[in-house]
């Protein structure tokens, strides 16, 4: 059977309303904590490492209590948790609170807001523009399933059970792509490790190796012909809707270019004028602001291009092959041993210091046959991680059909009279 709706004001005992709008810069654990939404970390949990307070002569004009249910009123609208904590506490701006009345199982409403009779609601009603808002006017208004205070607690504890099993599930396949991943990101170590070639174990180690030559490892301006940054400057004059690709590092992502994802181009014309940002086969790409230590290659076929406030590093053949140095700038150590180079605390940016990044640099045709067998094992971990991806999508999809059909009254709850 169906339940009855009701207005979700009809539910609360106080009005739903939002929070205080203060600056969160305190973190003074002997204060009320401050919830904000970047806070919210599941729909039962906050997280731990975003932890700020207000004075309690501030935090007291919006508490929270153990069983307030508070919901986000701008920017990723509607995501909500509800508040398990037994500190003072109190809620921000960007956020509303819904307080059961008696006779309401906030549990049951917490459930609700996980539902797709919730969410559709809220897609109907949001305004999207700059940051999508949700108003605590429309949040009074949504329409809430209703049932007896009995029906809802059984349900509540039927759904506490159920979700609680698939969340476990969820868990041990996020821990299985996890250990996929980590191995996927050691398959270069392992390679080289099954060739007799010892991997330094650490950062501190590998610096001291390069300082010497010790076990092939050399300072990176060893291994290129050339390092130099791609055109530094306005985009918005040079721009053009066709002509040759410009790479910026958006496009790095994953060890790939994905230049599709969001193309530029810059004419013939101006490319022609710039021959020390053309780009070439082998040549290997670190971004040098924003998601810095990010590397790719520049992958056969990929035809003219040139590109953006990016480090082009063109390797010696004679020493090294590119796909073998993107691989190992991408390894953990060279990754670390990139970002340690970084300048700039308030913005982190990768100068010409990246020269002296060590590289722990076997044959030529060692550096193909291991190229080749991390390719084959990135293959197939991404193929295993695909899968379980999927597998975790689908629980979480069945997770919010159970929650749906169990709040409205579609779902036959086991145990629970009609």
């Amino acid at each position: 059977m169906r339940f009855p709706v009701a207005p979700l004001k009809h539910l609360a005992a106080l009005p739903i309303s939002n929070g205080v709008g203060e600056a969160a810069e305190f973190d003074d654990p002997t204060w009320p904590r401050y919830v904000r939404t970047t806070d919210i970390a599941g729909p039962r949990s906050l997280r731990d490492d975003t932890f700020r307070s207000l004075p309690p002569e501030v935090a007291q004009r919006a508490p929270l209590k153990t069983g307030d249910l508070v919901m986000t009123a701008a920017g990723g609208v509607g995501k909500s948790t509800l508040y398990g904590g037994t500190a003072p506490a109190c809620y921000a701006g960007y956020l509303v609170r819904f307080r059961p009345r008696p006779g309401v199982d906030g549990r049951f409403v917490a459930y609700w807001a996980e539902s797709q009779h919730y969410w559709d609601q809220i897609e109907l009603g949001k305004v999207v523009s700059t940051i999508d808002n949700f108003s605590a006017g429309k949040y009074q208004n949504l329409r809430c399933p209703a049932p007896a205070e009995a029906m809802q607690r059984s349900i509540a504890d039927y759904l506490d059970t159920e979700t609680a099993r698939i969340d476990a599930l969820i868990t041990k396949k996020q821990q299985m792509a996890d250990v996929v991943v980590e191995r996927s990101d050691l398959a270069l170590q392992t390679s080289l490790a099954r060739r007799g070639i010892p991997w330094p174990n650490s950062l501190e180690e590998l610096e001291a190796a390069s300082s010497t030559g010790e076990c092939g490892v050399i300072h990176l301006s060893q291994c290129l012909d050339q390092l130099t940054n791609g055109y530094v400057g306005p985009t918005r004059d040079i721009l053009v809707d066709d002509g040759i690709r410009y790479v910026q590092s958006l496009h790095i992502k994953g060890g790939r270019i994905d230049f599709d994802r969001r193309p530029f181009f810059v004419t013939p014309e101006w490319h022609a004028q710039r021959p020390r940002i053309h780009l070439r086969e082998n040549d290997v790409l670190i971004v040098q602001t924003g998601d810095i230590g990010q590397v790719v290659v520049v992958p056969a076929g990929f035809g003219e291009a040139s590109c953006h406030a990016l480090q082009i590093a063109r390797v010696r053949p004679s020493v090294m092959w590119g796909p073998y140095l993107a691989e190992y700038l991408r390894s953990s150590l060279g990754y670390q041993s990139l970002v340690s180079r970084a300048t700039g605390a308030l913005h982190p940016h990768l100068e010409g210091g990246i020269r002296n990044v060590p590289v722990l640099v076997p044959s030529l045709q060692v550096q193909r046959d291991v190229v080749s067998e991390v390719s084959e094992a990135r293959g197939r971990a991404a193929e295993v991680f695909a899968r379980l991806e999927r597998q975790i999508d689908l629980l979480r999809e069945h997770r919010q059909a159970l929650i749906t059909a169990a709040v409205t009254g579609e779902l036959e709850v086991p145990g629970v009279a009609a």
